[in-house]
């Protein structure tokens, strides 16, 4: 099993074999099977306690892709701990909020280690490399879901509509340090026909809302983004951008004075476009396709 692989936290068993997770039973030692599907029946019924241990997988599962194989193994023996340390407590207590605490504690200290990773990133090509690999995996940064603000300062006004954007590119990496400027909840919704995808809404402070779905890549590694941008009133534009990312280096000053070199993740646009309201996109290739009712409204290729 490849050392980044994905863990699952929670359904520690004895029969170790069946789930695939050697790592974690490696040191479950006089913890019954059954304080284990004691758990997992815990974890499968509350709601709460359910999205805690989804988030903590998520951060380990997240954490892990970027660390050295010493730092795995390290993480690995800490995470043995937490379980040990984990079903002890729901052996003498049953009570949720410790257990809901125990989980928040515990999250919390991953969380603290990826923010720590996101300094070491900028300083370090070769991990900035892995968050790269993940981010066109995935379109997000250390495992964080990209802001709707960060995509809307990309969007041409009405007004301004057939001239070039003004923003062409913006720093991934850097976006999580400017918490103030891109502060707002966030959420996804579906819409009919599109089922399948996730689009990831924030309502604006004036009104509106703005929302942004990721289709993925093409063969040539762009990224196809669908915009929703509604003003507070009944129009709502539909725009497609393709986005390009690399990484650059850039310069900054350091405590002691020293200008020093430091690495970005940059999402770089090549191409907006207002589209119709309606139809499905289809990503083959290098090629974009809008269709609708088995219909194809319209089609773009790119270069490769």
């Amino acid at each position: 099993m490849n050392q980044r692989t994905s863990y699952h936290l929670s359904y520690i068993l004895s029969i170790c074999v069946f789930f695939f997770m050697p790592f974690a039973c490696a040191n479950t030692n006089n913890i019954s099977a059954k304080t284990e599907i004691d758990i997992s029946n815990l974890i499968n019924t509350n709601v709460e306690l359910s999205k805690a241990d989804k988030e903590l997988n998520q951060s380990y599962n997240t954490l892990i892709k970027y660390l050295t194989p010493n730092e795995i193994q390290a993480l690995k023996e800490e995470q043995r701990t937490w379980l040990k340390e984990r079903s002890s407590i729901f052996s003498e207590s049953k009570d949720l909020t410790i257990i809901q605490t125990f989980y928040k504690t515990r999250n919390q200290v991953l969380k603290n280690k990826l923010n720590a990773l996101q300094e070491e990133l900028v300083k370090n090509k070769d991990k900035m490399d892995l968050a790269l690999i993940d981010f066109n995996q995935t379109f997000k940064f250390l495992g964080k879901t990209i802001s709707p603000k960060v995509i809307a300062e990309f969007e041409i006004w009405i007004s301004d509509r057939g001239t070039r954007p003004a923003q062409i590119a913006t720093d991934i990496a850097a976006i999580s340090n400017h918490g103030n400027r891109y502060f707002g909840d966030f959420k996804t919704v579906k819409y009919e026909g599109d089922s399948d995808k996730d689009w990831i809404s924030m309502e604006k402070e004036d009104g509106g809302f703005v929302q942004y779905v990721w289709y993925g890549r093409l063969k040539n590694g762009l990224h196809i983004v669908q915009v929703r941008d509604n003003g507070g009133g009944t129009l709502t534009t539909l725009t497609l951008h393709a986005f390009r990312s690399t990484i650059s280096q850039g310069l900054s000053e350091s405590p002691d004075k020293q200008i020093r070199p430091y690495y970005r993740l940059l999402l770089e646009e090549v191409l907006q476009e207002n589209i119709p309201l309606y139809g499905n996109l289809v990503l083959k290739d290098n090629t974009v396709t809008s269709i609708s009712d088995n219909q194809i409204l319209w089609k773009i290729t790119f270069p490769e």
